[in-house]
């Protein structure tokens, strides 16, 4: 296992050891012992299954999160949306797929999103904390503040988004009704 560092602050990739055989292969996801320095535990499992041209994000939370694509190919895109960090507005791009075993660690306050190259692409994400709607922070993906490579690539009209991710605000709009959300609770 290899950990790999980015340009963004605290974001890392990892080559997982797969184990393959006659049978298939095996491989852990996430292992406390090994994991301990860079994550603090794995409170929540989550898996998404995406169809090709599905994009998914840009999605922040309180916490971070291990992301692997364990079936199919994505293109992982984070944003580092914390305002107080020296890589603040950078982004990292890169694929995961079931081929390459890399995995990528998404810490607390920075976004992510990916496109999906194939159909039936499945990413596992092992979390630091537990799902909670009225603390995550979407923000709009095709915000030009960030330039994202791959949506310049194909036709918008062929991406398949949830009506939230469509309809998620502006970097800038996201802050503040944020920061709105929580004065109030």
């Amino acid at each position: 296992m290899y950990f790999n560092s980015t340009n963004i602050k605290d974001v890392f990739t990892v080559n997982a050891i797969q184990h393959t055989d006659a049978r298939g292969v095996f491989q852990e996801h996430y292992n406390d012992d090994k994991y301990d320095e860079k994550i603090s535990g794995c409170k929540q499992v989550s898996y998404s299954k995406s169809n090709k041209n599905v994009v998914r994000g840009i999605h922040c939370s309180r916490y971070g999160k291990l992301i692997q694509c364990i079936h199919g190919k994505i293109i992982d895109t984070v944003f580092d949306l914390r305002i107080s960090s020296p890589t603040y507005l950078q982004t990292f791009q890169v694929e995961l797929s079931a081929d390459n075993a890399v995995q990528l660690f998404v810490p607390a306050g920075c976004g992510h999103g990916f496109i999906s190259c194939d159909d039936d692409s499945i990413v596992l994400y092992a979390q630091e904390g537990c799902y909670n709607k009225d603390y995550e922070m979407n923000v709009n993906i095709f915000d030009p503040l960030f330039n994202v490579k791959w949506l310049q690539l194909g036709d918008k009209k062929k991406y398949i988004m949830s009506d939230a991710d469509k309809d998620a605000p502006l970097l800038i709009d996201a802050i503040l009704i944020n920061a709105y959300k929580n004065h109030i609770n």
